[in-house]
């Protein structure tokens, strides 16, 4: 199979510099105790006018898994994010490699898409890594270029396209950072639980390890099994999860925001009532060392690959 680059360089727009600006703006405020105290209120009372909606259960039917996946161009990651603690032997090309084996793994392999969007010129993707293995795969990929200055603005660009593109309301929808490694079996799993009737709404892979550390922040959820894998509700995730193309629709106000993961979800789960919901044990890891798998050690494929 081959890749194919989109000969358009994508950029920010108008809608995206609105958000940035208000980011910034708020960024000030918030060093404001008076004022943060005023739009906390505000915030409150707002809330308390507004009806929660209830979660419907999807019917199961037949869908595609789309792997919206952001990258850009790398030299080195601790330069880069010198804050960052990584797994031993960590790679992004190796997450990526894993990423790909596991989808040809899946028997309906035609199922799943991957899209990248990548934060770097035609000639970066090219002299990039990534590019060499995209010529060895199986699999077809569609790449779009990116002409932004932070990973908040790639991020707003990649929400907005991936709005407007022609997707199936059924179709699931994978936000997907690149430094996760994932299960062989995620892709079944996925499809088990669409098919299932779980009721939700968003879906991650990642078995946060905050759920064991600080419990109390996940009192009152509920547990799931589909046959294969138990589910659970979380208040939260990573920025990389699952969503339905209709329902990304629906709260694509809520998800196109310069709000870091953790805001956007509590918005979304606390006042929206969207039911989010993660495997137990997990089916992806997000490759930060002190947020690995607590069962799991997908981190294990990092040291595997080394030792070939």
């Amino acid at each position: 199979m081959t890749y194919q680059i989109n000969s358009t360089t994508l950029g920010i727009t108008p809608a995206d510099e609105k958000l940035l600006r208000q980011h910034t703006l708020v960024s000030r405020l918030k060093k404001s105790s008076l004022l943060r105290s005023m739009w906390n209120a505000y915030r409150q009372l707002r809330a308390a006018n507004k009806s929660r909606t209830r979660t419907k259960i999807d019917d199961g039917s037949r869908r595609n898994i789309i792997v919206i996946y952001r990258h850009v161009y790398i030299s080195q990651d601790h330069n880069r994010f010198p804050q960052k603690s990584r797994p031993d032997s960590f790679s992004h090309d190796k997450c990526f490699h894993n990423l790909i084996e596991s989808i040809e793994n899946h028997s309906s392999k035609n199922t799943v898409k991957v899209i990248i969007y990548y934060n770097g010129t035609r000639e970066e993707f090219l002299s990039d890594s990534l590019s060499k293995y995209l010529e060895t795969i199986e699999i077809n990929v569609q790449v779009f270029l990116l002409s932004t200055k932070s990973a908040v603005e790639a991020a707003l660009v990649l929400l907005r396209e991936t709005l407007s593109m022609d997707f199936d309301d059924k179709d699931i929808i994978y936000l997907l950072e690149n430094d996760y490694l994932h299960h062989k079996d995620w892709v079944t799993e996925v499809l088990n639980a669409y098919a299932s009737e779980i009721p939700f709404d968003y879906l991650s892979l990642y078995d946060h390890p905050d759920r064991y550390k600080i419990p109390k922040n996940y009192q009152g959820t509920e547990l799931f099994n589909t046959g294969t894998r138990h589910w659970i509700t979380a208040p939260s995730t990573c920025g990389s999860f699952l969503v339905q193309f209709d329902k990304l629709k629906r709260d694509f106000k809520y998800i196109y925001s310069t709000k870091n993961d953790h805001q956007m979800f509590s918005r979304l789960t606390g006042k929206l009532n969207r039911r989010l919901i993660t495997p137990v044990p997990g089916l992806a890891v997000h490759c930060m060392a002190e947020h690995l798998d607590p069962v799991q050690r997908l981190e294990e494929y990092f040291k595997r690959q080394a030792n070939e």
